[in-house]
Order: C-alpha cells, then sequence, then structure tokens
C-alpha cells in the first residue's frame, strides 16, 4: 500500500532509490550517444596503437642505423688487417695463407705485378660463387667487387712497407713469429668481415657460402674444401716455372688451423659481434 502511495516498487523502497534516479540511470547507460561515446574510444584505442607502431618503428630504424655503422667500421678495419696480415706473411717469405700464396706464384708464372694478379683471381673467383649460389646474387657480385678492387693493391703496397722497414733481413726466429702473427691476423680479419656482411673477399665469400649453404656452419671442413683451387694453380704454377714462392711452414700452419682459428675468433674477438647470414642453406632434397 506505501509503494502505492508514493509510487516506488517494493524494491525500490529496500533499496532507498528513488525512481527517477533509476530512469536517470538508465538512460546514461542506454542513451542516444552510447555508439559515439564507443566509437571515439574505439578511435581513441587506433590512435594509441598507431602511435606505439610508430615509436616501434623509428626505434628499429635507429636500432639498424647504429648496427650498420658498427659492422662498416668493422669492415674498415678488418680489410686493413687482412691486408697488412698478407703482406706481412709475404714479407717473410715463409709460407703465406693458401690463396696468398697461389696468387704469388700465379704473378711469378703469367709476370704481372701481384695486385693485378689478385684482382683478376678475386674476379674469377666471384664468378665462381655466383654459381654456387645457384642464383644471380648482384648485392653479392657488386659487393665482392668492391672489397676485392682496394684489398688487391693494398696488399701489394703494405708489402713494399714492410720490406722498406726491414722483415725480409730479420732473423729466422723472428720472421717465423712475424710470419705466425701474420697469419693469426689474417684469420680474424677473415672472421670479422664474415659476421659483418656487407662485403667479403671473394675467397673468403666462396668459403662462407660453402660453410653455410653446404656444409652445416662448420668453419673447419669449409675452409678446407675453399683452399681446392689455390691449391691446384699452385701445383700447375710450380710444374710451368719450377719454382715456389710464398709457400712453406706458413702456408702449413694455415691448412691446418685457419679455419679453427676464425671459429674461435667468432667468440673471441669482438664477440658482441654477430654473424649476419644471408646464405640459404642446401634442403636435405636437393642435397641427395
Amino acid at each position: 500500500m506505501l509503494s502505492r502511495v508514493v509510487g516506488l516498487s517494493a524494491s525500490d523502497l529496500l533499496g532507498l532509490r528513488p525512481r527517477s534516479v533509476l530512469k536517470t540511470e538508465l538512460w546514461l547507460q542506454n542513451g542516444p550517444w552510447r555508439s559515439s561515446i564507443l566509437g571515439t574510444n574505439q578511435q581513441a584505442a587506433i590512435l594509441t596503437s598507431t602511435k606505439r607502431n610508430s615509436i616501434y618503428e623509428r626505434t628499429m630504424t635507429v636500432t639498424h642505423l647504429v648496427d650498420f655503422r658498427q659492422r662498416f667500421w668493422f669492415l674498415v678495419f678488418s680489410i686493413l688487417l687482412n691486408s697488412a696480415g698478407n703482406a706481412l706473411t709475404i714479407a717473410t717469405n715463409l709460407g703465406s695463407a693458401v690463396w696468398t700464396g697461389s696468387s704469388v706464384n700465379l704473378a711469378n708464372w703469367i709476370h704481372i705485378p701481384l695486385g693485378t694478379t689478385l684482382l683478376l683471381y678475386g674476379i674469377v673467383v666471384t664468378v665462381l660463387n655466383q654459381l654456387m649460389l645457384g642464383h644471380f646474387d648482384r648485392r653479392r657480385f657488386i659487393s665482392n667487387l668492391l672489397y676485392i678492387l682496394p684489398f688487391s693493391y693494398l696488399v701489394e703496397f703494405i708489402g713494399y712497407f714492410w720490406s722498406w722497414v726491414g722483415i725480409p733481413n730479420l732473423p729466422l726466429v723472428v720472421r717465423l713469429i712475424i710470419n705466425l702473427l701474420g697469419l693469426l691476423s689474417v684469420a680474424a680479419a677473415v672472421s670479422i668481415y664474415q659476421r659483418c656482411n656487407l662485403i667479403q673477399h671473394p675467397n673468403d665469400d666462396l668459403s662462407y657460402i660453402l660453410r653455410f649453404r653446404f656444409l652445416h656452419g662448420s668453419a673447419i671442413i669449409a675452409q678446407w674444401t675453399s683452399y681446392l683451387p689455390p691449391v691446384i694453380i699452385t701445383i700447375l704454377a710450380f710444374i710451368a716455372t719450377g719454382q715456389l714462392h710464398a709457400i712453406g711452414i706458413g702456408t702449413l700452419f694455415a691448412l691446418l688451423a685457419q679455419g679453427a682459428i676464425m671459429g674461435w675468433s667468432d667468440t673471441h674477438v669482438f664477440p658482441s659481434l654477430k654473424h649476419h647470414v644471408d646464405v640459404p642453406k642446401v634442403s636435405s632434397h636437393h642435397a641427395s
């Protein structure tokens, strides 16, 4: 009876809430602007997501730029280290890295300057790399040529400097130590610029392609396999001239240990620099 007098339901009386208040609450919850409010919230969510994506993209761009700069300066350092190390092994005349020793003997065989021989050698191996990939890789082709151009003549002219300072005239034991240091420098330099993977010497790119495309990442087996062409050239040069240059104990050391030293350098020489692999592996279907 009391509820009829005051116009409230029993539940309203128990909750002491006027009907006008209840109507107002329902109106606020289901009013005509509800869809517009939801639309505004959705737009705000979209804007927030867009801003978040934009910040992420800018962060990734900066990260990639920093990574490129780091790899670029490591590359410059490795080219100088590789050139100086190879020239040092030639100056000691106790055995160079396999490819370098082969180039020296080829230059002696065909009677052209060492720098030019290294350049021609590099061009031939650049073409071989494309064949090993199974398709034409324009970036890799150009990068191989970009590396071989400065490297070839750096080795020749730095070699003149080592001769000028008297490296060839040092005692045998001292030259042996210097020769081994040169070979260690070469292995470390190859490890550095293979990890940078911006541009590579075509000879070492051949090893890189073999390592990651065919040999499951094994630096040692890849290095030995890549030595087949220079060993053959050295043998042919010896048959043609009856002479061997830049071949000795250092060459034997490089044959046996350079791949292992490269693998060690990957984790101990600038370990923060990681491999940037861009060579697809051969599937088991193709391998068979």
